[in-house]
C-alpha cells in the first residue's frame, strides 16, 4: 500500500459519475494538482496493452471508491487513470474513518498497508478509510 501511495500522483475518495469522477476528499497529491473536494476529474481507461486488461473491472456510475491515480501528461484537460488497473481501486462502504475500504480484486491487490505480506497474496486487502488516510499522509 505504501508503494502504491508513493507512486500515485493523486489519491482521492469520491463517487463515479456520468461525467467522470466527483472528488469528495483528496487524500494525497504529489504536486499542487489543483484538485479540490467538489471537483470533477476526467478518468481515462487503461492503455490497451496493459497485461491482464481483460480481467480488469470497470468503474460504474454511483460507485464510492478511493482511487490511486497517475496523471496523463500533455492533455489539455487534466486526465487521470488508475495505477495498475484494479490495484489502484478500493471500494468504500460506510462513512467516516471506520468506513470499510476493500480492494476491487482479490487477485490484483496490494498485500499490506505499510509492508508487503506475502501470505495475503490472492486474498485482497480489507481495511478502513482511516487507515488509508493515515498511509496517504505519511511523508
Amino acid at each position: 500500500m505504501q508503494q502504491l501511495t508513493e507512486a500515485a500522483d493523486l489519491v482521492v475518495r469520491g463517487q463515479v459519475t456520468s461525467a467522470g469522477f466527483r472528488v469528495d476528499e483528496v487524500l494525497r497529491a504529489r504536486t499542487d494538482s489543483g484538485v479540490r473536494p467538489g471537483a470533477s476529474i476526467t478518468l481515462a481507461s487503461l492503455d490497451a496493452g496493459v497485461a491482464d486488461m481483460a480481467h480488469m473491472s470497470t468503474l460504474d456510475v454511483g460507485q464510492h471508491v478511493v482511487l490511486y491515480l497517475s496523471q496523463d501528461a500533455g492533455t489539455a484537460t487534466p486526465t487521470y487513470r488508475t495505477l495498475s488497473g484494479d490495484f489502484g481501486i478500493f471500494d468504500v462502504t460506510g462513512s467516516g474513518d471506520d468506513a470499510v475500504a476493500a480492494t476491487r480484486s482479490p487477485a490484483m491487490a496490494v498485500t499490506g498497508l505499510r509492508t508487503e505480506d506475502a501470505t495475503a497474496s490472492g486474498n485482497g486487502l480489507r481495511t478502513t478509510l482511516g487507515e488509508l488516510r493515515a498511509v496517504a499522509q505519511r511523508p
